[in-house]
């Protein structure tokens, strides 16, 4: 039996013992059952009906879900975001039978949230199957209903022609816009009447024959000009999809639907359709997919007026862009693909149109094209494509449109390519669901995992350079969505509509077909249900091996340097006391090599999970030599190709090395299982040159850097980082004549006054990851290194060439990005003196970007206040429709809020978990309502998730950002918070081992 088979058959002996699951089903209108046995039997689906749309109001963090017909009062449902993990969370009907609620019973086509960001009117909106009239829906079940909509018709001040389908919708708090069409539904923009219907939401309006105050939904004369009600024209015979003068004559839409897509900040309307030539294009003439439109105020309220997305002179025959194609020469088709839209605006101040598809009939590409961002609604440049060489500094954003090819995005443009490259799925798949929340797109797949796709949640997070544009991506290699969250559905694992959470860092995902059953995450400690099952998850192995703590933890996941293309397998390692254990978390369904990446296709190859940690081949515990105490860091050396790879622990007794015995490095493809191999015949070694504790231990694959810690009666506090370069063996690699000390604290140059180093970071100079620089963050500021070549090429202090970066002030840590290839932006943490009295018991988070051309950049802090998003006037409301101009030019001063002081922090771009320690050295718990067995007691550190806008979500008080779990409570010291590879699991180290979010 080949190795290739072997590991296949123990993956799937391993996969069918039992194991646990810890999503949280949320309750619909199926009932729950009864049983005799120990554990109680949940109800193993959420309703009896289908599930075929959903919305999340971000705001008050209802989930929306809309049902297929026969579901009564549960048409459509939502429920509100749980505050702690015990209670279980249940649906609302929303649907109600009243005479003024004719919902009841149908079927529900399409739903979306009618407000501006941080609107809590949580005003919900949507069509049933079949209507030619839209709803919405008010937290107090009133709804408001519109007329029969009308199309485009192009008489003057005549109404328009009546409509057969709508197709899809969008809304603000003022506005629905709606695709309409002439067509059977979905048959959009083959007519010339079809387009995009815009409708006014009266707040006002008392809704008969009810004496209820609520609203009405009123279609408004869409075309400025014509006073007729009618739909503004968009169709195959639109000049915003045509390019060329003349312009190409014979165009098709296809999918025959449209991507809807209001943006609050830019007050603007993205339109995206799939567009292909009918006949042949003659040289010059072209296609746009995109369109982006601007809705009229007073006195033409409601009129649509829409643009091209970027003009003719933008595109030329190279065929590189995204949204618009021209012809070289008389030529057969050209092809555009655009099913889904967003926009995200990053931290960092700039705006991206997020387009799922782009030039050709591949649906697996994501990409992210620079929007102008004026922070003026009424010009009309306004949420343009940009200009992408033209970055404002100052105000971090795009300013300039794009008028001519070379100031256009292009599809091998690296900023552009979201998840650094193709989703795992096949050319001709494509996504369920996308979602942006602030540096983070997430995508979902409704498709069955198989060697060539990828199932679940997937995301991928904007790095950034030193004036604050995105600069690349992470590669689309974490989940999070566990793969196995629907235990009892058959869609094994594929997700059809989810939402993620910035609030508590809860994800919410309906299953895949029958799309029946909605869970949402929850944290446990790894024992879900006892005696009925053994429980062989990873949480549960790891407080079974690790019951004194897990101090640290390292993720190797597919996008690991060293690993991903030579061997299938994925890990993790944690440490304890005198221990480390493994964790083979996923293998590659790659047939051979590369592992990582389908050469036919460029797309990432689908893992395996592993399910069960019970298994010797998937869990080893080894043991580090007598005396080594607990260990603070773990780490890699990420070398390809190469016989200097270690595993590397640190601890208050020194450095430990992995290895062969005889201390010589191993390669690569030397690992495999954990019960055989290298696992079983290496050992670690304990460094006799390096005694001082060791506080972290870094390595990109160029060099290994280790910062040591010691005190003494005469040097109180000493810190040192040294750099190590690589060998065939250990003996060779910590000789003396081989470490180097390139930093020493209380030493000149540069660093004579301070006096203690708490922690390092690598960031990547260039792209392919060959050059690097470091920052160190210290009790006297943040220092980088500005080493000619590349500080892996650094021997000593004054060669290192350290600099400060920002202000004299104390930093605790340093965390960065998970995933990055080549890194660029870390988050380091400070300590502030929030009252003036120099008693310094606050904290902030700061963003630090580095760049990938300059090989000694320097590092800059983008954005100046990264705690959270808030102004001095609070979060903007705008209730009578009127712009809000602070969330998007800060024009109000910020109130810098700070956190108590920060031990860890970890993000995906768009959750943002932070471990903190309060001043006074407890915290005063949340009671957990009628928990039997929950205790509150005091922690010494505690969890705590903050969005970083946190005007969209409603929520600027960092009082109501910790999280209530009361699991989470029982835990009185943190250590760490990560994602665990493939797996969808994020773990906390604890001490008592690990909780986990699942």
């Amino acid at each position: 039996m080949n190795a290739s088979n072997r590991w296949f058959i123990i993956l799937a002996m391993c996969t069918l013992l039992g194991t646990s699951y810890a999503t949280q089903l949320v309750q619909g209108n199926a009932k729950p059952s009864s049983s005799s046995t120990t554990c109680p039997v949940q109800v193993t689906t959420s309703f009896l009906q289908s599930i075929q749309t959903t919305t999340y109001d971000r705001a008050n963090g209802i989930f929306y879900v809309g049902l297929a017909a026969g579901a009564a009062d549960y048409a459509i449902s939502s429920f509100a975001r749980p505050v702690g993990g015990q209670q279980i969370p249940q649906f609302k009907a929303r649907a109600l039978s009243t005479v003024t609620n004719p919902l009841s019973n149908e079927s529900i086509q399409a739903l979306t949230m009618a407000e501006g960001d941080g609107d809590t009117c949580s005003l919900v909106a949507g069509f049933v199957n079949g209507a030619t009239n839209v709803f919405a829906l008010n937290l107090l079940n009133n709804i408001g209903l519109s007329d029969d909509l009308l199309g485009y018709d192009p008489t003057l001040n005549e109404d328009g022609t009546s409509i057969d389908s709508i197709v899809n919708i969008a809304a603000n708090q003022c506005f629905i816009f709606a695709a309409v069409t002439q067509g059977i539904f979905p048959n959009f923009g083959q007519n010339a009447s079809d387009g995009i219907a815009v409708i006014a939401i009266d707040r006002e309006a008392i809704n008969a024959p009810t004496t209820t105050a609520t609203f009405a939904l009123n279609q408004t004369a869409a075309v400025p000009g014509d006073s007729g009600i009618k739909a503004q024209a968009f169709n195959d015979n639109s000049t915003q999809l045509r390019i060329g003068n003349p312009a190409l004559p014979n165009i098709n839409i296809e999918g025959d639907t449209a991507s809807l897509f209001w943006d609050d900040r830019l007050q603007r309307l993205y339109i995206g359709v799939s567009v292909k030539t009918r006949t042949t294009a003659n040289a010059g003439q072209g296609i746009r997919s995109v369109a982006v439109a601007e809705v009229g105020d007073c006195p033409e309220k409601g009129t649509l007026v829409i643009r091209n997305i970027a003009p003719d002179g933008a595109f030329d025959a190279s065929n590189q862009f995204i949204v618009g194609a021209v012809s070289p020469a008389p030529m057969t088709s050209l092809s555009l693909t655009c099913t889904e839209l967003a926009v995200m605006h990053a931290s960092t101040g700039p705006s991206y149109l997020i387009v799922h598809g782009g030039n050709g009939t591949a649906t697996n590409q994501i990409f992210a094209l620079p929007l102008v961002d004026l922070c003026d609604p009424t010009n009309v440049l306004q949420g343009a494509l940009a200009n992408k060489n033209a970055f404002n500094s100052t105000t971090h954003r795009f300013e300039q449109p794009a008028l001519a090819p070379a100031d256009m995005t292009i599809s091998s443009d690296m900023f552009a390519r979201v998840g650094n490259g193709p989703l795992p799925i096949q050319p001709d798949h494509t996504i369920s669901g996308l979602q942006v929340i602030d540096d983070a797109v997430y995508v979902s797949f409704e498709i069955p995992q198989d060697d060539n796709n990828e199932t679940g949640i997937l995301y991928s997070q904007a790095q950034f350079d030193t004036t604050g544009k995105i600069v690349s991506w992470t590669a689309w290699s974490k989940r999070a969505w566990p793969i196995c969250g629907f235990p009892d559905s058959p869609s094994n694992g594929q997700v059809a509509f989810f939402a993620v959470d910035a609030v508590t860092g809860n994800v919410i995902a309906v299953d895949g077909s029958p799309s029946q059953t909605v869970r949402i995450t929850r944290w446990d400690d790894g024992v879900v249900c006892q005696p009925c099952a053994d429980d062989c998850s990873l949480a549960a192995v790891l407080n079974d091996t690790f019951c004194n703590g897990i101090f640290s933890v390292l993720d190797l996941d597919q996008s690991t340097t060293g690993i991903g293309p030579e061997i299938p397998f994925r890990y993790a390692l944690f440490g304890g006391t005198n221990s480390v254990a493994f964790a083979l978390t996923s293998s590659s369904r790659a047939p051979g090599m590369p592992f990582d990446i389908n050469p036919n296709t460029d797309t990432p190859y689908p893992q395996r999970v592993t399910l069960n940690y019970c298994c010797p081949a998937y869990f080893l515990l080894t043991e580090l030599p007598d005396d080594a105490g607990c260990v603070r860091t773990l780490e890699y050396s990420r070398k390809e190709m190469s016989s200097q790879n270690y595993f590397f622990a640190g601890t208050q007794n020194g450095l430990y090395v992995f290895a062969h015995q005889n201390g010589d490095g191993f390669t690569t493809t030397e690992l495999g299982y954990l019960n055989e191999g290298l696992f079983t015949t290496g050992s670690w070694h304990k460094i006799d040159t390096i005694t001082d504790a060791v506080v972290t231990v870094q390595s990109s694959g160029n060099a290994l850097y280790v910062l040591t810690f010691a005190s003494s009666s005469e040097a109180p506090l000493s810190s040192t980082l040294y750099n190590i370069a690589f060998q065939n063996n250990i003996a060779t690699m910590f000789a003396p004549g081989n470490i180097n000390t390139i930093a020493k604290s209380a030493t000149a140059p540069t660093l004579d006054t301070t006096l203690l180093f708490t922690d390092v970071e690598i960031l990547q100079t260039n792209a392919n990851s060959t050059t690097e620089q470091l920052a160190l963050t210290t009790n006297n500021g943040l220092f980088q290194t500005n080493t000619i070549g590349g500080s892996q090429t650094a021997t000593n202090q004054t060669n290192a060439a350290w600099s400060l970066v920002g202000q004299e002030q104390l930093y605790y840590g340093i965390g960065s990005v998970d995933n990055a290839f080549a890194k660029t932006t870390v988050w380091p943490f400070s300590a502030d003196d929030a009252c003036g009295c120099k008693t310094f018991e606050a904290s902030s988070i700061h963003q630090l970007n580095s760049d990938l051309i300059n090989p000694t950049p320097t590092y800059t802090f983008v954005p100046d206040f990264f705690n959270y998003l808030i102004t001095a006037c609070g979060c903007c409301n705008p209730a009578d429709c009127v712009y809000c101009p602070t969330d998007c030019c800060g024009t109000e001063p910020i109130v810098k809020k700070l956190y108590d002081k920060i031990v860890y922090f970890w993000s995906d771009g768009g959750r943002r978990f932070f471990i903190l320690s309060p001043i006074n050295a407890h915290l005063a718990p949340f009671c957990c309502n009628n928990t039997v067995g929950c205790c509150p007691q005091s922690q010494l550190r505690y969890l705590q998730v903050t969005p970083f806008n946190s005007c969209v979500w409603n929520n600027d008080a960092p009082c109501g950002w910790v999280l209530k779990d009361c699991i989470l409570q029982q835990q009185s010291l943190y250590y760490w918070v990560r994602p665990i590879g493939m797996t969808g699991i994020i773990l906390a180290g604890t001490e008592n081992g690990v909780v986990a979010l699942e």
